[in-house]
């Protein structure tokens, strides 16, 4: 399994739509949640809607006391229709190129192969989430000494905390990407399937269910809500008064996992089984 981690890491690598994708969304982390961000709470538009909260107050999200909170809100929507296409990539590209049986023929067995195809891609993901949080705390940085303001840094133990859960919300949507690409053996299709549920099924269509108490149980099992859960459990000062998650960072995080075991299990059982034509 290591020989066929390293081949797959080798070419993983080296592909330049991997390293566009992630430094797309490192991108979108610094001119949008931040700077974006930043520039219209510093000249606040007339008519703008806070909600009641002061854009002096909101932009207390932008420092480093919210640090973990603000970029762990960019691994769901955007953050996780970029992960579901890692997934694919890593997984589907292979069918694509139809180097599936020469891999299989001249490397180790199936569960070899996947399992240095996903280790590969947990690599990918886990440097992904390092960036993430280095890229928020230089801006954080940034910005509040440019606002002149002060702000205390969390914990080492919450910045560790942020790291592991932004970790795996990437890892699940990656998951996802992934199986789906085993599935249907190919990039389109999965890709296609992948980016509507994260977009369109998660971002719009549960959002706007939560909203009813009768739907609640039924969208607290779905990944998503769970992952934004996760994101929820960590403080914000910035954010006081925001609404409720609907299930606790502990309970999120078990979802989170069992999404991760089932979906490797499902990619590991039809992998092996079917036949690669």
């Amino acid at each position: 399994m290591t020989a066929s981690f390293r081949s797959e890491w080798f070419r993983l690598s080296r592909r330049p739509a991997v390293w566009f994708l992630c430094a797309g969304l490192l991108a979108v982390l610094l001119l949008f949640t931040y700077l974006l961000v930043w520039a219209i709470f510093t000249n606040p538009p007339r008519g703008v809607a806070t909600a009641g909260v002061s854009p002096a107050e909101l932009k207390r999200t932008l420092y480093p006391a919210d640090w973990p909170r603000t970029v762990l809100g960019d691994t769901t929507g955007l953050g996780g229709a970029i992960a579901v296409t890692l997934g694919v990539l890593v997984a589907g590209s292979e069918y694509g190129w139809g180097t599936v049986k020469t891999i299989l023929t001249q490397g180790p067995g199936r569960l070899k192969a996947l399992a240095g195809k996903a280790l590969a891609m947990e690599l990918l993901v886990a440097i992904l989430a390092v960036a993430m949080m280095a890229v928020g705390a230089a801006a954080s940085a940034v910005l509040v000494t440019v606002d002149g303001r002060t702000s205390a840094w969390p914990s080492a133990a919450e910045v560790l905390e942020a790291l592991g859960a932004a970790w795996l919300i990437l890892t699940m949507y990656a998951s996802l990407g992934f199986v789906l690409a085993v599935l249907f053996r190919q990039t389109g299709l999965a890709l296609g399937v992948g980016l509507v549920y994260a977009l369109v099924v998660e971002s719009i269509v549960l959002n706007l269910l939560r909203g009813a108490d009768v739907f609640k149980p039924i969208v607290s099992a779905f990944p998503g809500a769970n992952a934004t859960g996760l994101v929820m459990a960590f403080p914000s000062i910035g954010l006081r008064g925001a609404a409720e998650p609907l299930m606790g960072a502990a309970q999120a995080s078990i979802v989170l996992v069992a999404y991760v075991v089932l979906f490797a299990a499902v990619s590991a059982l039809v992998f092996r089984v079917r036949d690669v034509d």
